[in-house]
């Protein structure tokens, strides 16, 4: 099976702004590289036996991403549980993170997409030498994910704050 297939899946499922069925992946996945469905179908459900992805149910199934494992954001970044082992090559930024405590475990679009830019933007040199005096404010936070991240990426400030 081509893992450019499963690498399409997974990033449909998780760029996606709403909850995808197995059906509406499938044909996202064909209409983007032309791939026979067999072979989507079958890049699914070798995501879901890895744990990668899982399916959820609200009166009919979608496909999300699994919080069972650690999981990586970005170059850099890597979400776990706190009770899983991940060995880090030395570069990664692990956040731990106890999947459904509270909104912002890293698995909702808007939330995955804001760190691959925050991972982005302290990549470059130029952020680096501006951003390391400022920062950060991650409002409407449940966990602080946002400020956690931007902290371990280099911010020398970063607060959460909570809506409610």
């Amino acid at each position: 099976m081509s893992r450019g297939i499963k690498q399409k899946v997974y990033d449909i499922v998780v760029g996606s702004n709403r909850k995808l069925t197995p059906v509406e992946v499938e044909k996202m996945v064909v209409a983007e590289t032309g791939a026979d469905r067999k072979v989507i179908k079958a890049a699914i459900k070798k995501l879901v036996c890895e744990g990668v992805l899982h399916y959820s149910f609200l009166g009919t199934s979608f496909l999300e991403i699994s919080m069972d494992k650690p999981f990586r954001v970005s170059k850099r970044i890597v979400i776990k549980p706190p009770d899983k082992t991940y060995i880090s090559d030395g570069n990664d930024i692990v956040i731990d993170i106890k999947s459904g405590t509270a909104f912002g475990d890293g698995g909702y679009p808007n939330t995955y997409l804001v760190l691959r830019a925050l991972d982005s933007m302290f990549s470059s040199s130029n952020y680096i030498k501006d951003m390391a005096l400022s920062k950060a404010l991650d409002v409407g936070t449940g966990t602080g994910i946002l400020a956690i991240a931007a902290a371990k990426l280099g911010m020398k400030s970063a607060t959460g704050h909570a809506l409610f």
